[in-house]
């Protein structure tokens, strides 16, 4: 089997020869062409001493302050040369993070990532010292899930800050932050996050099952290793939540769940999902129950819109007419009449030109891009109504089932339902509301047969489960006693008392 194209493994332990680990190191990295690959030596302690970092990638600072500082001041070392590089991780070098390796090729793997490699003259093992001092973006307000109560932290391109920011959020000791990589040519650095002992055992195996098993050369964000682990790749629905907010990640391992962490991509990979978690927003877990209660209505009401208001429309105006109230019908007939294009098509061509406006508007920066889509909206459709290419009630049907979209929070599963809209407009022009039943019974069917990473797609209704009662209303906080029914059952119980124990003591005391 050939060499894979991105690999270029040193199948080589440290040598005692200081020379011949640096021009082995050397050749490998390119150093001919690279010329950021950086070697400085130094004399300390009696021997010689060799470093080799990628400068950009390795912070000078560091290097200065944490590893040839402390090396210029070495006193000299009596002990043998094969112990120089315990020598110095103990008592000379300052830097807290290090750690010392037998394997070129784990050398070669630090200095791709930003770090230090130390080698001493006699001694066949190399020092590697954490010094990454890369430009990255720090911790920002979140973009997409933008919400008016609540944290306004986001996750960063940045792994270890990722890591801090859920550290901060959630001060427990079974917090396990798992290092995996991914990728056989370029691996990329990931993290599987869970709370230990309240995550389902068998679900955190066939994750490390899943992940190990990528045999990918290089996979470059956690979107593309979505399609790499997701049960059904030919699904309409997406199998994972994708968010951007430490606070809803942290929810999501509360309630026994777990995530995945990759480095470059700012966003958590939070598994097992249900089609629930997918239609819940970060802004109500914020709100209290009733207003909580009415926003989750809305999106419920936005969902149906976007998924059948077109195809109910198209049903009622081709074969059902006689469910019309009869100054309903006469209009929307006086002004279909004028337009030369079948109902379907105009549906079709209308519901386009509003996905064009839509994904326009989401790719112009800034408010730019917001003012070209309200004003692409007024002129087409104005245009339109005017050439007698549409009529008005369809542009309101139109309009009306592209808002329903946008209450949507997660992207992937707003796309989800216009390409559902589009299964049904279809349905509707070929049989009515007999076809939208038909294409209903044969979703449904389709849904109850998905699952996340081996979970039901429709836990916990198919099949019925113990579970948090914060399903499609919202539910009181102080009545959520219970995790998600994916979790570990011996900790599914979140109270074991009383939520509110003060408001029974101070009923009793009255």
């Amino acid at each position: 089997m050939p060499q894979d194209p991105l690999t270029d493994p040193i199948a080589e332990p440290v040598s005692a020869a200081l020379e011949y680990n640096v021009a082995r190191l050397k050749q490998a990295l390119r150093a001919g062409q690279n010329k950021d690959v950086t070697v400085r030596r130094v004399c300390c302690a009696g021997f010689s001493v060799a470093l080799v970092f990628l400068d950009g990638m390795a912070g000078a600072a560091q290097i200065n302050q944490h590893i040839l500082r402390p090396l210029l001041r070495a006193q000299e070392d009596p002990q043998p040369s094969s112990a120089r590089a315990a020598y110095l991780a103990d008592s000379v070098l300052s830097s807290a993070s290090l750690s010392q390796c037998d394997s070129l090729d784990e050398a070669m793997r630090a200095v791709l990532d930003g770090d230090t490699v130390l080698f001493c003259e006699g001694c066949p093992q190399a020092l590697l010292v954490e010094t990454k001092g890369f430009a990255k973006r720090g911790v920002e307000q979140p973009i997409n899930e933008a919400t008016v109560s609540g944290p306004h932290e986001a996750f960063s391109e940045n792994i270890k800050i990722n890591q801090t920011l859920l550290r901060r959020a959630l001060h427990s000791p079974r917090l396990v932050l798992e290092s995996l990589s991914v990728g056989t040519g370029a691996p990329k650095s990931c993290a599987l996050v869970y709370l230990d002992g309240v995550c389902n055992e068998q679900m955190l195996e066939r994750a490390r099952k899943r992940v190990a098993g990528v045999n990918m050369d290089y996979v470059s964000t956690l979107e593309e290793l979505e399609q790499l682990l997701e049960d059904n790749p030919y699904s309409l629905f997406p199998h994972f939540v994708h968010t951007e907010r430490p606070d809803r990640a942290v929810s999501f391992l509360i309630e026994g769940g777990a995530l995945l962490l990759m480095d470059g991509s700012p966003l958590a990979l939070c598994m097992p999902v249900t089609l629930l978690h997918l239609l819940h927003s970060p802004d109500v877990a914020f709100q209290r129950f009733p207003s909580g209660t009415f926003l989750r209505l809305i999106c419920a009401v936005g969902v149906l819109l976007t998924t059948f208001l077109p195809g109910v429309y198209l049903s009622l105006v081709t074969f059902h007419s006689e469910v019309l109230p009869l100054a309903l019908m006469t209009s929307i007939y006086e002004t279909q009449s004028r337009v030369p294009i079948p109902i379907f098509f105009e549906l079709l061509l209308m519901g386009v030109a509003f996905d064009l406006i839509n994904t326009a508007g989401a790719r112009i920066p800034g408010a730019f891009g917001q003012g070209l889509g309200v004003v692409s909206a007024l002129v087409i459709g104005q245009a339109a109504v005017s050439a007698d290419l549409v009529s008005p009630m369809l542009i309101i049907v139109v309009a009306v089932s592209g808002l329903g979209s946008m209450i949507i929070g997660d992207y992937g599963l707003s796309l989800s339902f216009r390409m559902l809209q589009m299964l049904f407009s279809l349905a509707a022009a070929i049989g009515g509301l007999y076809g939208i039943s038909l294409l209903m019974l044969v979703c449904f069917c389709e849904l109850c047969m998905q699952q996340s990473m081996g979970v039901p797609f429709f836990y916990p209704f198919a099949p019925s489960r113990m579970h948090n009662p914060d399903l499609i209303t919202r539910y009181p906080i102080w009545q959520q006693r219970a995790r998600m029914y994916l979790s570990n059952p011996v900790r599914i119980l979140r109270a074991r008392g009383p939520a509110r124990a003060w408001d029974k003591e101070e009923k009793d005391g009255k």
